[in-house]
């Protein structure tokens, strides 16, 4: 099951014993969190880049990533 987190882009499945398993690749925006959209892996990098970008400044909590960071660890 993939999922555009916003601030990640994560694939969810079962291992040999059942665990849930996440991969994700870090996005550079932060949103908070929870959040999941579908994710459509079928689509090209520059796509899901600027989707995931418009998706992220739609939402009222969005910095870039580095703004965050700056932010959290004064």
């Amino acid at each position: 099951l993939p999922l555009n987190h916003g601030n990640a882009l994560s694939v969810y499945f079962s291992d040999p014993e059942g665990n849930t398993v996440e991969a994700y690749v870090d996005m550079p925006f932060y949103i908070s969190q929870p959040h999941g959209d579908p994710l459509d892996l079928d689509q090209d990098d520059e796509t899901i880049l600027s989707e995931t970008e418009k998706i992220c400044r739609n939402d009222p909590s969005f910095k870039l990533l580095d703004e965050w960071r700056a932010e959290v660890f004064k």
